[in-house]
């Protein structure tokens, strides 16, 4: 895992709504209970023009939320959102220099929990301008 995850990770799992055992990378596991939250990286985007010595690279993180109401989903999505957009994020290697909110979204999940009740399904692309130094 690298810096940012490791970031990420621990700020969402510091977050109230969620406990560290309903935060996982990729896929969750088992039977975690709701709400819960799936950390995804995406590709990873190099600027244009860099004329600094530093690498800077733009990192999309998704956070995908489930609830089981659409309202809850949302207060989810905001509670992220506030937790990162335009919020200080140490790294134990290289900086944060911003984190944007780039798309969100918020829909019926089409698999139902383990009691076939509804889930409710949201994303957030959280986009975080990384500066690295060479190596890092």
């Amino acid at each position: 895992m690298d810096a940012l995850d490791e970031a990420v990770f621990d700020r969402m799992t510091g977050l109230a709504s969620f406990e560290a055992d309903r935060v996982w990378w990729d896929l969750a596991f088992g039977d975690p209970g709701l709400p819960l939250a799936v950390l995804r990286a995406m590709p990873s985007i190099p600027p244009e023009y860099d004329s600094s010595n530093l690498g800077v690279e733009e990192r999309t993180i998704r956070v995908s939320v489930y609830a089981a109401t659409r309202d809850r989903v949302r207060e989810l999505l905001r509670e992220v959102e506030a937790a990162f957009v335009m919020q200080a994020l140490a790294l134990s290697r290289g900086s944060v220099m911003h984190c944007l909110k780039g798309s969100d979204d918020c829909f019926l999940d089409p698999d139902r929990d383990e009691d076939a009740a509804l889930v409710w399904h949201g994303v957030i692309d959280l986009v975080f301008s990384v500066c690295r130094t060479p190596g890092d």
